[in-house]
């Protein structure tokens, strides 16, 4: 049995075309499981229309006396759904109609994996291509990074930057979906990153769907993000991982991430500041200013030596 969660929150723009994209696939869902955190547009009636078009798929619609949020949403939606294979939606998108028949094949020919997310291509409100890279290279998983993933690092690369997407991921049905942190990180990086302390989290590298960029977007890239970030060991905000009770594996990865983000900091300033200390303690220093130069260098060696040991 294959399921579908998708959470909605006023998507009567995109809800439409998103539940039809579903209910084309090649290989056809069997449930769609819609948790709707309290919509005041139109958006359940859409949902309602499009179950009573569509008597083939059984259409769960349950609308939330409270606002859950999106993570607590998802949490709520998977935890419902009663598919071997649970795939996560975003209520805006638009998938190939190959995607659930692709992931289906994955999870069949890779058994240990249990969480799978996809590639996908950037689309604007429109429906038109808003980018020339793919959703992989706009976090970071270009070339070089799936690369490090296949050699063992895919740790390192989730804590230095770059990430899956909830929108493009399933998983199996033994996958315990518990959101309930005290952190700031979302549904899809938790799944990700247990799934990778259980070395169980795969990745298809073919696109499988249109991720939409717009402004309205509850949690998404945004249009800030229609080229690559870059990503980097400096950019995956700190802040967020608190509060997640992290594994040993984890916090060392985290730990050494620090360091690499403080060497580079220091490597930058480092430079100026030796040229700025040069003219200083040949002023004042006169027949010790080469001890004190060298000191400076050795401390950013040494900082370099730590962060990749």
């Amino acid at each position: 049995m294959i399921s579908v969660a998708i959470c909605t929150y006023n998507g009567e723009k995109f809800v439409n075309r998103q539940l039809e994209s579903i209910a084309n696939q090649t290989l056809p869902v069997d449930e769609i499981v819609i948790c709707d955190d309290k919509s005041t547009d139109s958006t359940v009636q859409i949902i309602e229309t499009f179950a009573s078009r569509n008597p083939n798929i059984l259409v769960r619609l349950i609308i939330n006396e409270d606002n859950l949020g999106v993570r607590m949403n998802f949490e709520k939606a998977l935890n419902l759904c009663k598919g071997d294979i649970k795939f996560l939606s975003d209520q805006d998108d638009i998938w190939f109609p190959n995607k659930v028949e692709t992931f289906y094949e994955y999870f069949n020919t890779h058994p240990q994996k249990k969480v799978v997310f996809s590639n996908a291509t950037l689309i604007d409100t429109n429906d038109q291509p808003c980018s020339r890279y793919t959703l992989f290279e706009s976090l970071g998983l270009d070339n070089y990074g799936l690369q490090l993933c296949d050699n063992g690092y895919l740790l390192n690369v989730f804590v230095t930057g770059g990430r899956s997407w909830g929108a493009t991921m399933a998983i199996r049905k033994e996958v315990i979906c518990n959101f309930n942190y005290p952190t700031q990180m979302y549904h899809d990086y938790i799944l990700a990153l247990e799934a990778i302390l259980n070395n169980s989290l795969g990745y298809i590298k073919e696109p499988l769907m249109d991720y939409r960029i717009h402004n309205n977007q509850k949690v998404g890239l945004g249009d800030a993000f229609l080229d690559p970030p870059r990503i980097n060991i400096y950019d995956l905000e700190h802040g967020n991982m608190q509060g997640y009770p992290c594994p040993p594996a984890l916090q060392r990865e985290i730990d050494i991430r620090d360091l690499r983000y403080s060497f580079f900091v220091s490597g930058l300033r480092g430079i100026p500041k030796i040229l700025l200390n040069y003219h200083k303690y040949k002023k004042h220093y006169k027949s010790d200013w080469i001890k004190f130069i060298k000191a400076d260098i050795d401390r950013i060696i040494v900082r370099y030596k730590i962060a990749h040991r």
